[in-house]
């Protein structure tokens, strides 16, 4: 059953997960291994009994660099707003200014 599980995750990871055009969360906030690797780690690491537990730990652990992903790039994008806003408003002449 092991073997069925790990052969199911290595199809996956080679014809459906490059073609879905992002990244495991857990591993571009980590760093270390995909979810799916993770996951298969988890397979040769534990007992059945185990087996769910772990891996719904590691998507929880996804799920919340994800968020924590999506609020960082929340803040760079106000970041940048307000960086444009004082470019755009720093660069115009404007006529009163050459009253001093």
């Amino acid at each position: 059953m092991k073997i069925l599980a790990i052969r199911s995750i290595h199809w996956y990871q080679k014809y459906l997960s490059p073609h879905k055009g992002y990244r495991c969360a857990h591993a571009a906030f980590h760093g270390g291994p995909s979810c799916s690797q993770a996951v298969i780690e988890i397979i040769e690491a534990k007992s059945y009994a185990a087996l769910p537990a772990a891996v719904l730990r590691r998507f929880k652990a996804c799920r919340a660099a994800s968020q924590q992903l999506h609020q960082q790039k929340r803040k760079r994008r106000r970041r940048q707003e307000r960086n444009d806003e004082a470019e755009c408003c720093s660069l115009m002449v404007l006529p009163f200014d050459f009253l001093n």
